[in-house]
């Protein structure tokens, strides 16, 4: 009894996506007109073992996975009770990709430059791209063009909000906005209310 062959042999999936389907070959041999069921089983470990309820058919499609994952496929031939299992195929996961900027807020006096703002990106496959977008309210973003780790808001005149967006084989975060609140220098008036004329001039 030749239990077939499952491909792909093995996959790397993002932090919650859907792996791709496994498909195996047809079992043969085991009997001269052999009838043969599935099952398929799945592990965390490749060492301890899970009976997949309802997976019996030729092909597995696993879904969606958070975690490293292992799968065979079990064949026995029904006339004889023969059994035969493929290799184990692995569906690795990447960490689940996050982003966060530091500080999350700062305040500035208008005129003043305001600190560089820094991310810290983990998970993903370890290679990352970044884009940077700016808000006046928080609720409406525009693009700054920046794609850099870090950002330098530089002098600045206004409240303005800053997001960042992390990408990383395909898969993307976006941060919690970093504010740079702008506080203008109050402004004065002067006023005459009275004059006085000293001296021997004259006013016309």
């Amino acid at each position: 009894l030749s239990s077939g062959t499952l491909s792909p042999s093995s996959q790397t999936i993002n932090y919650g996506a859907t792996a791709t389907t496994i498909n195996g070959t047809a079992a043969t041999g085991g009997y001269s007109y052999p009838t043969y069921s599935y099952q398929w089983y799945s592990s965390p470990d490749n060492v301890n073992w899970t009976t997949i309820s309802g997976a019996t058919g030729q092909n597995y499609s696993p879904g969606i996975l958070y975690t490293p994952t292992w799968f065979y496929r079990k064949v026995t031939e029904t006339h004889t009770s023969s059994t035969a299992s493929t290799s184990h195929v692995p569906v690795y996961v990447l960490p689940q990709l996050s982003c966060s900027l530091s500080p999350t807020s700062q305040t500035i006096t208008y005129g003043q430059y305001a600190t560089t703002i820094t991310s810290s990106v983990s998970g993903g496959n370890g290679s990352y791209s970044y884009a940077w977008k700016s808000s006046p309210d928080g609720s409406s973003w525009t693009s700054t063009g920046v794609a850099t780790a870090n950002y330098s808001p530089g002098n600045l005149g206004t409240t303005t909000y800053y997001q960042l967006i992390a990408s990383s084989n395909g898969a993307t975060c976006t941060s919690s906005p970093s504010h740079v609140t702008v506080n203008h220098l109050p402004t004065g008036t002067l006023s005459v209310t009275s004059t006085t004329p000293s001296g021997n001039g004259t006013i016309n």
